[in-house]
């Protein structure tokens, strides 16, 4: 259902013309487009970043939620509490003999207060140990004549000290993905990736290209939902409505009808319990098909 779509369904059902404004029904939907998305976890996605020698915590996106992968330079990360991590440390200074397995890099997520910076709301923080001793590589573009913003293939002087055969680079504020790569060229790109935009066309032949080598499998926030045409990306259209029921709960709410607010919010959140139970339910079943065709 579109946005449009949505607005008019939370009408059809609450039916108190006036007492709720436009902006207020749409500001309703979409708070309950964010819940559910953050509820379920079905709104995924990745982002990705550049190590920076000697330096061991980064900023993450604002969109991101929950991360549950992590990535550094094409090998996977285990993800522990700070307290585990300190732990750690503790121990590998004070106690002899050999206390974890340094070739596998630890991650830590944790929130950051953003209003020291001031800004309000917290960020999350990645954390990675042990700490990177060199930064990410980076190489430049080898330019024979400009290179527009939808040109696939990113000529440059040196590609072989990227890490992995397809990953993700930063050049200028554009994040640009490659699908493979040779010893002085990208190929297959994608560009204007993670919510970045394609600069003009590049005409510097020295604009330096740097690998984000650190990469994130995501629970997003998604951002909210603005013109009529616009959908609520990522959840399944039979639990579009839920994203009203939401709605219908906050509009009860602001006119003090507090149980009918209530068992509106309730069924909402049996919806998300129900979407929850029946995506395990599919995993569960794709499980058992895979292992019928392996083990049959």
């Amino acid at each position: 259902m579109t946005f449009t779509q949505l607005q008019a369904l939370f009408s059809s059902i609450f039916g108190r013309t006036g007492q709720v404004s436009t902006a207020n029904i749409q500001l309703f939907i979409n708070e309950g487009y964010k819940r559910f998305a953050t509820l379920t976890g079905c709104v995924r996605g990745v982002a990705t970043l550049s190590s920076v020698a000697n330096q061991p915590e980064y900023s993450l996106q604002s969109w991101i939620d929950k991360v549950s992968e992590v990535y550094y330079r094409g090998k996977i990360c285990t993800i522990i509490t700070e307290e585990d991590l300190y732990t750690e440390m503790f121990n590998r200074n004070y106690t002899e003999g050999v206390v974890g397995d340094l070739s596998i890099t630890r991650a830590v997520i944790k929130d950051y207060d953003n209003q020291a910076a001031g800004a309000s709301g917290t960020l999350k923080r990645l954390l990675l140990y042990p700490i990177p001793t060199d930064g990410a590589a980076a190489t430049a573009l080898n330019l024979v004549t400009g290179l527009g913003t939808s040109a696939t293939t990113i000529p440059v002087d040196d590609a072989s000290e990227f890490a992995v055969p397809y990953g993700n680079f930063t050049m200028g504020t554009e994040i640009v993905h490659y699908n493979y790569k040779d010893g002085t060229n990208f190929y297959a790109c994608l560009r204007s990736q993670e919510g970045t935009t394609a600069a003009s066309p590049q005409t510097a032949d020295d604009t330096v290209i740097t690998e984000n080598d650190i990469i994130l499998k995501c629970i997003k926030i998604p951002s909210s939902m603005a013109t009529g045409t616009d959908l609520p990306t990522g959840i399944d259209e039979a639990y579009h409505s839920t994203l009203v029921d939401y709605a219908i709960s906050r509009a009860f709410e602001t006119i003090s009808k507090l149980d009918e607010s209530g068992e509106y919010l309730k069924k909402f959140d049996r919806k998300g319990v129900e979407y929850l139970t029946n995506l395990e339910m599919s995993k569960g079943e794709a499980t058992r098909q895979y292992e019928w065709t392996i083990y049959n």
